[in-house]
């Protein structure tokens, strides 16, 4: 779903609807990579830093690390981000999510109500 940033581009002058638009083309021709993520879990007390590595393989629709709650000024990508948490947020779309549900996933980046069980939207202790 990067994607939408990225192959948009082509439509910038009509603003921000472009990722509206973008969006839908990307739903209906929906891709799928091959992915290996590492990430390490926020670390507790009593746990050495190996016990929190954490990698998931497969197929992914979508990735996306953020360190803040919004990526747009409508777009609530980790509704659950505070300002200094310290934290990267990761919102996960495996690739089997299907196009109602992340179109679902989509419409609601806007409220904030992107939480779906096939993506994973949360802090580190949050994930996996």
């Amino acid at each position: 779903m990067a994607d939408i940033d990225i192959e948009s581009e082509v439509i910038r002058s009509i603003g921000e609807s472009r990722f509206t638009l973008w969006s839908l083309l990307r739903v209906a021709k929906l891709r799928t990579y091959t992915a290996q993520i590492q990430y390490s879990l926020k670390a507790e007390k009593g746990t050495s830093k190996s016990d929190n590595n954490r990698v998931i393989e497969g197929e992914f629709v979508n990735v996306y690390a953020s360190c803040q709650s919004h990526i747009g000024s409508d777009i609530i990508f980790a509704p659950m981000a505070t300002p200094n948490d310290g934290l990267i947020h990761l919102t996960i779309a495996r690739g089997d999510i299907g196009r109602t549900r992340i179109t679902q996933f989509l419409l609601g980046l806007a409220k904030g109500t992107n939480k779906f069980p096939l993506v994973r939207n949360g802090n580190e202790n949050e994930m996996y």
